[in-house]
């Protein structure tokens, strides 16, 4: 069986000079990320440094090397905070694969970082050297190399999906305990709603209970006792017809003398009128 090649390629950060100030304190904490053929490379950060030196050396598959010319390096400078918030942007650099050399012929190349956005405050440059290097593996150790490599790719990809599957059955479990809470609420309420009714038979069965002592008394008592002890009811004052009579016939004899000496009958008639309602009481 024919032997077959392994592409790497190294990209070397070796350091950065005069980068733009980004913490508010003139200095800022560097660090590059490389991305290249879906595949991404972190340096670690240089704290409060405009000329940071790295000098490390990234590693990068090369899965197919007849479109490797085609592939793009990228390289982005980042201004590292430490306080949670997204990083600054301090630069970027895209290198073509066709300009990448092999082992042995690399040289230390700076480029000048690029800005990412018309607004974008860069300065500065960053030194590094891009080379890749052929292994030729027999084809038996390099089918074993893949296997890996790609147990390796869709390690990732089914971490992610049981993260997903795992959020998704959080997400279902805060839902159901959300449900039950909305459940249980109403049950709540409708507790208090019963025990006022509870309190309230005692309160309807309370005059029956102060009632019932005299009950008792009387069905103890014997019909005489119960009789004599019950008072007799408040006389009602009855109108007398007979003084009112009296009175009418005191005032209307002087009214009639009166009316005949100077001759006024009709003022007769309206006082026994009037004197017929006072005793009728109409």
């Amino acid at each position: 069986m024919a032997d077959t090649v392994l592409r790497k390629l190294i990209v070397e950060i070796c350091n950065a000079r005069n980068l733009m100030p980004k913490d508010g304190q003139g200095t800022a904490s560097a660090y590059a990320i490389v991305d290249f053929d879906g595949q991404r490379r972190r340096t670690k950060t240089k704290f409060r440094d405009l000329n940071p030196q790295w000098d490390e050396k990234l590693e990068f598959f090369v899965h197919d090397v007849a479109t490797m010319g085609e592939e793009i390096l990228e390289i982005n400078l980042c201004n590292d905070k430490k306080t949670g918030k997204r990083s600054t942007f301090l630069g970027k650099v895209k290198i073509a694969g066709n300009a990448f050399a092999a082992a042995g012929s690399e040289t230390l190349v700076y480029y000048p970082l690029e800005k990412r956005s018309v607004f974008s405050q860069i300065k500065g440059e960053i030194g590094l050297k891009a080379y890749y290097v052929d292994e030729s593996i027999p084809a038996a150790a390099a089918a074993t190399e893949e296997k890996p490599a790609a147990e390796g790719q869709a390690a990732p990809a089914a971490e992610e999906k049981a993260g997903e599957k795992e959020k998704e059955k959080t997400e279902e479990g805060k839902k159901e305990a959300e449900a039950a809470k909305t459940e249980e609420k109403p049950k709540e309420e409708a507790k208090p709603e019963d025990k006022p009714k509870e309190e309230a038979k005692p309160e309807e069965k309370k005059p029956d209970a102060a009632a019932s002592p005299a009950t008792a008394d009387t069905k103890t008592k014997p019909p005489e006792a119960a009789a004599a002890a019950t008072p007799p009811p408040p006389a009602v004052p009855q109108k007398t017809e007979t003084s009112l009579g009296m009175l009418f016939w005191r005032i209307v004899p002087r009214y009639v003398v009166k009316v005949v000496v100077h001759g006024r009958v009709p003022e007769l008639i309206r006082v026994a009128y009037e004197c017929l309602k006072i005793a009728f009481g109409r």
